[in-house]
Parts: C-alpha cells; sequence; structure tokens
C-alpha cells in the first residue's frame, strides 16, 4: 500500500493530473471557509466515479453530462442551496468529483496497473487501493486545503468574491472547453506529456 501511496503521489506532479487538479482547486478556492467539506465531497465524487469507469460499471460519462456537472457546481459555489454555504460546498465539491473523475485518465505505473488490471474482480479491496492511490495523487492539494483552513476566517472572508470568481469561473471554463470538444485533445496531449 505504502508503495502504492508513492505512486500516486509521485503522478501528482505530472500533467495527466491536471485533470484532477484544476478542478480540486477551483472547489477549494470557490468553497472558502468551507473547503475542507468540499474537498472531502471532492475527493468522494471521484473516487465513486473512477471506481465505477475501472470496475466496468459504468463509462466515461457522455460530455453533455460532464459539462453540465462541472456548471452545475460553478452555480452551486456562486449561488448556495437555501442559502447554506456549506451544504451548497459539499455538493459542488461531490458534483465536480464526478465530473473530474469522468474526465480523468491515470498515468498507470506499476503498482496501479496492477490494480487496474484486477479491479473487476477485486470488489472492495479494489476500491480501498484505488482510494490509496488517488490520495497519493491528490495530497498536495490537500495539504494546500489544510493549510489554507488554517487561515483566519476573517482573511479568507476579505477575499470571499475574488475567490468565488476564480473558483466558479475556471469550472464555467472547463465545462464550456468540455462541451466544445476540446477536452479529449487536451486530456490526450497531457497523457503523452505524462509518460513513464
Amino acid at each position: 500500500m505504502i508503495a502504492l501511496f508513492a505512486e500516486g503521489l509521485q503522478t501528482a506532479f505530472f500533467p495527466c493530473s491536471l485533470v484532477l487538479a484544476v478542478p480540486s482547486i477551483a472547489i477549494a478556492l470557490g468553497a472558502r471557509r468551507y473547503s475542507a467539506a468540499a474537498m472531502g465531497t471532492f475527493l468522494l465524487g471521484l473516487l465513486v466515479s473512477s471506481w465505477a469507469r475501472f470496475a466496468g460499471f459504468s463509462d466515461v460519462w457522455p460530455a453533455i453530462i460532464t459539462g453540465i456537472a462541472l456548471l452545475a457546481a460553478a452555480l452551486l459555489l456562486s449561488r448556495p442551496i437555501l442559502q447554506r454555504e456549506s451544504l451548497s460546498a459539499s455538493a459542488a465539491g461531490l458534483v465536480a468529483g464526478g465530473a473530474a473523475g469522468s474526465l480523468w485518465r491515470p498515468c498507470v505505473g506499476f503498482e496501479f496497473g496492477e490494480v487496474l488490471t484486477a479491479m473487476s474482480q477485486a470488489g472492495p479491496a479494489g476500491f480501498g487501493r484505488l482510494t490509496v492511490y488517488v490520495i497519493g495523487v491528490m495530497a498536495p492539494i490537500l495539504a494546500l486545503t489544510a493549510v489554507a483552513n488554517a487561515l483566519p476566517v476573517e482573511w479568507i472572508e476579505r477575499a470571499r468574491q475574488p475567490l468565488t470568481i476564480v473558483g466558479a469561473g475556471v469550472l464555467v471554463i472547463l465545462g464550456l472547453a468540455v462541451f466544445a470538444g476540446f477536452d479529449d485533445h487536451i486530456i490526450s496531449r497531457l497523457f503523452e506529456l505524462s509518460s513513464f
């Protein structure tokens, strides 16, 4: 498991991981003081979506669904549900995580390659191994989120509007890129740049 986590951590710095890093950073920024909850649900959405794909239960989401999910996440960040920012940030994280999982094409190393090969027969153990790898990939962003959460709330609230605009804006751009069909080209190029 340590080798699997280490491989994920190494992959975090590869271009292919930008497909996960960009929306997760956008969620963390837009969620502001609720970024821990948003990142937790982002991770959950990412894991469930990725596991369903790699275990053969689902395919890549159609572009229209992925695009709508990213736009919905942006809307949730900018317009809280029932004026409850924590609920809205958590919902945005879950939806964006699912969309990121559908877009993600991991740079497969030896350890994770073995996990993917056995994923359809591995059951809960396969989900656990996927979780270890994904936490490795997401570790730098989770660490940055933890540091941001340690900042005084007043600082975060002072930057409320710019953070919301940047976070939601990035998700809107990603959603529009998916609608326009740019995602396949960009993800393929990032994957090529990340060959082991």
